[in-house]
């Protein structure tokens, strides 16, 4: 398999899943904490991220939506 080249069969077989893994992430981030360190100052924020597995359950749920699969932008939310 040449490597230099654009191959869409190869696009297209990840396709289904790009939805999903958009609900997935935003997920995960919503899950996340953040937090600023003291009351004074805003400045110094702290992040603690989700456990890895909020990622994967997520992801799992979102793959049975089947317009998620379909089209990644139903996925997306509303752009407008």
């Amino acid at each position: 398999m040449r490597y230099d080249t654009y191959n869409d069969a190869d696009v297209t077989r990840l396709r289904p899943f790009l939805g999903p893994a958009i609900v997935g992430v935003s997920a995960w981030c919503a899950a996340s904490h953040l937090t600023v360190a003291s009351a004074d100052s805003s400045l110094t924020r702290l992040a603690v991220a989700a456990h890895p597995a909020v990622l994967l359950i997520a992801f799992a749920i979102a793959l049975c939506v089947p317009a998620w699969r379909r089209d990644w932008r139903l996925a997306a939310g509303d752009a407008a």
